[in-house]
């Protein structure tokens, strides 16, 4: 019996450390390989993608949040949308960062899950909004905004600064 407790054990450690490493993963995800990762995922399953990227400095809390609403943006459309065409676009408009999201899918009602509450509450956490419209057989258009400082900061090894990237 002490075997077998002692063998639970260790998988349970090692099951908590699994999650904590899937976790840590998550938490400190970058907008440029979100950016390949969708065009991977997108071109593989036929659908045009583009994208641009200005040059923002954003903290990594900000540059993990984006990409991750990038993600699941993407996520939503390969399964959802039957898109052909996807664009992306991260810009900066005096002290917010943009990302749209926009696919030519089949667009309609969106019953908001557990991806797109997680966005939301994202954003929101980092003082964002999250905005999505989306009409019958018009495409969705995904708007995610971030305040950003008007200045770099000081302390330039907490930011991250993208650059403008074409596909």
């Amino acid at each position: 019996a002490r075997a077998e407790i002692a063998d639970v054990v260790r998988v349970a450690r090692d099951a908590l450390a699994q999650v904590r490493r899937a976790v840590t993963g998550i938490r400190a995800a970058a907008f440029q390989p979100e950016l390949a990762s969708a065009r991977l995922l997108l071109d593989g399953a036929g659908v045009d993608f583009q994208y641009s990227v200005a040059d923002i400095a954003l903290t990594p809390a900000q540059e993990t949040c984006l990409a991750l609403v990038l993600r699941e943006a993407v996520t939503n459309i390969h399964r959802h949308a039957h898109a052909h065409r996807v664009e992306a676009t991260l810009r900066r408009d005096r002290d917010v960062a943009v990302l749209t999201v926009i696919d030519d899918g089949r667009g309609g009602t969106i019953d908001p899950g557990n991806g797109l509450r997680g966005m939301d509450e994202r954003l929101r956490a980092l003082g964002g909004e999250l905005r999505i419209v989306s009409a019958p057989r018009e495409g969705t258009r995904l708007v995610a905004t971030l305040p950003v400082p008007l200045q770099m900061p000081s302390d330039a090894d907490n930011v991250t600064p993208l650059r403008r990237s074409a596909a």
